[in-house]
């Protein structure tokens, strides 16, 4: 779907157009009001402006504030929402002058939803209820947060103002589901709905139908990605009870929506009926697969979607909803992508092709009329892309690029600039291979773009967040392939005997050089971007370090960067002598290996050190062919005499694999054996350090007792008691909470005291495909989510990256999946720590003991964190000739998950 302010947005307002009561302006404000009833929204304005400026001259505050508030609604119809908000401040300030409570709630509420519609939920919640944007105790303790005094919910209940709370409710229930906290939106809103009456409930239930859309959008991402994890008899389980969630919250959605439209035809509100129409065509297209309803209902709600909308004012709502209906699929199978064409003979829309083009032309033409440069810009581009779907490639460029020209104009539209960059760079790659450095300059501007304002889409819309991959992430990985394909050509007219072997040094040429740089930037933008996705939060953002790899590199370290595009696969090595080399992941053919091939390979790998404990001798031949095609082929290039160190900087599925554990064949090696070997969510994110363990505070955690938590029961950790024991003997100042003392609001006492720079916690460490399913267990039966993590260590430690070391030995990810491991990854940047020791997934707590022990040795001797973990695995490798620890543990099944994540020294 198109990212523009749609009519899926829902509103619950209560205000309404009012004629203001003074014989000298009588005319204009209700030759104003005619205006408005006509859908003239301009015009309006322009009488309500004249009416405006008579009121202040004269100091007529109460009819100065009835005018803006006027003038804030037809603003809100012409998509001027900045404007909308500057009103409805200024009503604000003329109530709080009359000292008039009851309004002054009444324009707060109309400010707060217009903050919703811009996207700014936590400056809504803030207006509503006083407190932050992100409550995330509610999900401990089920209780709604205290509002403060001078919030709207607090002055409707002193003013026993019902419709401004219900109004209220509203909003801040969608400004909830807006940062996904559904739990608590509906919560909100089933409050309005007791105490609401029918003329506001069909808003209030519209809201509530979006919110379980979006529940349900939630579970279908669970499903599909344990659906493209490794089989299991658990993850089978998994999938039926998350499909299970999804179709309950599918038809949750529908039965509100449906409610909702009924009230609205009872009340005559064409408006409100559009909306709940277009967002009950959302909910039957985005449960495709899953055959919740008929094709017919589909068809139905089109038609009359179709019909309602000529009686429509024109209006910005007007224009969203006409370029909703030309975008919907032809069957509720399937979703339209921007980045997408088919050669049916409709182009997979719902409508003949002759009504979407009309439809958008009508469009155009209403927002041209308007004057609202943002949907003329999205009518344009959505006008565009039919015609690129159609090949006529010159009138696609020619519409793209007047979408581009009117969002470049006016500063609220820029938000969609990268849309329309990005498909000129579509139309310019498709319309003629010498377009091509014009194509990549098209999508140079769309990264540009998309850096300015990647933060404010991913971290204030949850909407985002569920289209990531169709609506962000494509512009990232096709610019680097742009950049790299443009490497190979240049080696190609300069170098053939370079190109056969597709290894490039980037000394070579300046060019080649540049190109690789921007490639290996521009995928750890999206790194960047897709721990800002996975948790949608800022928090990310005070960790990021703008310094170029080569700053990062000491003399002993070297940098593996992999790149998965859509059909092949790049690995870039830097080096600290500058050097950058490229290579395209080859089969011994020299053809290339497809990314499904590479995935097969790495699930296949990743599952066969899952299942190594079982076998008495692990068979290293899949280790040993991943090693071939990522390492072998720059050995070359790596002095083991100079290196010491290997980072790695995982795109993907590369994530859910331990490169330690790659097996060098001709020298019967694990690369862990050869190099001590880090991993990074991205180098800009990272910040080399040393950590002094002479003097360093440890906190220890730990539960060793069964637990059970959401139904999940969790067995006990019979070695943990050990596991501290050897950690307090190894290092000073410890301080131990075990069992029952593991709590929150213990862990927040003790930061509160002091400075922990390293933080150990034994127990199990759940990673989910959301963050909302990333959990540690406490004591008591008790979780504690990431999202408290975080909020305590910030609120407790000295700064970002206070705590030097953060170690989870007991970690669960779900089996292959990316987005997990993603969480993983991520954790040190999200509660906002240096590095975090960590498994990839589960494993014997006595076998991870004797690691741990060892790991604290060697760190407190001096050696780096990477260099520490090194020789604890290489230890374990070495079993059979250690007399002290079990010779079972030479196997990787016990050794290879443990990774060192973040700051490598």
């Amino acid at each position: 779907m198109l990212s523009h302010v749609s009519i899926a947005n829902t509103q619950v307002a209560f205000g309404r157009v009012v004629q203001a009561q003074n014989q000298n302006t009588d005319q204009l404000v209700e030759k104003g009001k005619k205006y408005y009833e006509q859908g003239q929204f301009r015009e309006a304005v322009q009488e309500w402006k004249i009416a405006l400026e008579t009121y202040k001259n004269n100091k007529k505050l109460p009819q100065e504030a009835i005018v803006r508030g006027n003038l804030a609604i037809a603003y809100q119809q012409l998509g001027d929402l900045e404007e909308t908000v500057k009103q409805w401040e200024e009503v604000v300030i003329l109530y709080r002058q009359l000292d008039n409570s009851r309004e002054i709630g009444r324009a707060l509420t109309e400010l707060a939803q217009a903050y919703s519609i811009l996207g700014q939920p936590k400056k809504t919640i803030e207006l509503i209820c006083g407190v932050e944007g992100e409550d995330v105790e509610f999900e401990r303790t089920n209780q709604k947060p205290n509002c403060i005094r001078e919030s709207v919910l607090e002055i409707a209940k002193t003013q026993a103002d019902e419709k401004v709370k219900v109004a209220a409710l509203g909003i801040i229930g969608e400004a909830y589901r807006q940062l996904a906290q559904y739990k608590l939106a509906i919560k909100y809103l089933e409050d309005g709905r007791k105490i609401g009456d029918t003329n506001d409930n069909f808003l209030i239930l519209n809201s509530l139908g979006n919110i379980y859309l979006s529940q349900a959008q939630l579970w279908k991402l669970r499903a599909n990605s344990v659906k493209n994890s490794i089989p299991s008899i658990y993850l089978e389980s998994k999938y039926n009870e998350f499909v299970k969630q999804a179709k309950s919250s599918y038809y949750k959605a529908q039965k509100n929506l449906e409610d909702s439209l009924e009230i609205a035809r009872e009340q005559n509100d064409k408006s409100a009926q559009m909306r709940a129409i277009m967002n009950l065509t959302h909910v039957y297209v985005r449960s495709k697969n899953l055959k919740l309803f008929e094709q017919n209902q589909l068809n139905q709600l089109v038609q009359q979607a179709v019909s309602l909308l000529a009686e429509l004012p024109d209006s910005t709502q007007k224009v969203y909803a006409a370029i909703d209906l030309a975008n919907l699929p032809a069957n509720a199978v399937d979703t339209l992508s921007l980045n997408q064409c088919t050669n049916t003979q409709n182009l997979n829309r719902k409508l003949p092709i002759n009504e979407v083009e009309e439809l958008l032309d009508k469009a155009i033409r209403i927002a041209v009329n308007i004057g609202d440069s943002r949907s003329q810009s999205f009518a344009l581009g959505a006008r565009g892309h039919v015609y690129e779907c159609q090949e006529n490639y010159e009138q696609a460029l020619a519409l793209t690029r007047q979408a581009l020209i009117v969002a470049d104009r006016d500063l609220k539209t820029r938000d969609s600039l990268y849309l329309w960059e990005w498909q000129t760079g579509r139309i310019l790659l498709k319309q003629s291979k010498n377009n091509t450095s014009q194509a990549i300059e098209a999508y140079e501007r769309a990264f540009q773009t998309l850096e300015k304002i990647r933060s404010d889409i991913l971290t204030t819309n949850r909407d985002f967040q569920l289209n990531f991959q169709e609506i962000i992430q494509p512009i990232y990985r096709k610019l680097a392939e742009l950049k790299l394909e443009s490497t190979e050509q240049v080696v190609s007219l300069q170098d053939k005997s370079n190109i056969k072997s597709n290894i490039i040094a980037s000394k070579t040429l300046n060019d080649v050089n540049k190109n690789l740089i921007a490639a290996r930037k521009i995928i750890d933008s999206l790194k960047l971007a897709e721990l800002q996705n996975y948790f949608g939060n800022e928090c990310i953002l005070a960790s990021i370090r703008e310094k170029q790899v080569d700053e990062l590199l000491g003399n002993n370290t070297a940098v593996f960067s992999s790149i998965i595009l859509e059909n092949n696969t790049a690995i870039l090595l830097s080096l600290p002598n500058k050097k950058t080399y490229f290579q395209w992941i080859k089969q011994k053919n020299s053809q290339n290996i497809s990314t499904v091939q590479l995935d097969k390979l790495i699930q296949n790998f990743r599952q066969s050190l899952i299942d190594a404990r079982k076998d008495f001798d692990y068979d290293t031949s899949q280790a040993a062919e991943l090693y071939e095609l990522l390492i072998a082929p720059f050995e070359n290039y790596i002095n083991p005499e100079e290196i010491k160190t290997l980072v790695f900087v995982e795109d993907g599925f590369f994530r859910s694999v331990p490169m330690a554990a790659l097996y060098d064949g001709k020298q019967n090696k694990y690369l862990i054996e050869k190099y001590a070997v880090a991993t990074t969510p991205s180098l800009s994110l990272t910040a080399p350090k040393r950590l002094n363990t002479e003097s360093s505070r440890t906190l220890i955690l730990g539960v060793n007792k069964t637990a059970n938590i959401d139904g999940k029961e969790y067995p006990a950790l019979l070695n943990v008691e050990q596991e501290i024991k050897s950690v307090e003997n190894v290092l000073p100042n410890t301080k131990t909470l075990l069992n029952e003392d593991f709590t929150a609001d213990n862990l927040r006492k003790k930061l509160q005291e002091t400075v922990y720079p390293i933080i150990h916690i034994a127990t199990h460490a759940q990673f989910g495909i959301l963050p909302e399913d990333t959990l540690l267990v406490a004591g008591n039966n008790q979780k504690l989510t990431i999202s408290e993590l975080e909020k305590i260590f910030r609120e407790f430690t000295d700064g970002v990256d206070s705590v030097e070391l953060l170690s989870l030995t007991a970690c669960e990810t779900a089996v292959g999946d990316e987005r997990s491991t993603l969480g993983l990854a991520g954790i040190a940047l999200q509660v906002g720590v240096r590095s975090t020791l960590a498994s990839l997934w589960s494993l014997p707590d006595e076998s991870t003991s004797v690691l741990v022990k060892e790991f604290y040795q060697n760190l407190r001797s001096g050696q780096s964190k990477a260099e520490a973990l090194q020789r604890a695995q290489v230890k374990l490798i070495q079993a059979k000739n250690q007399k002290d620890i079990n010779n079972q543990y030479d196997n990787p099944g016990f050794w290879a998950p443990f990774v060192m994540i973040g700051n490598w020294l």
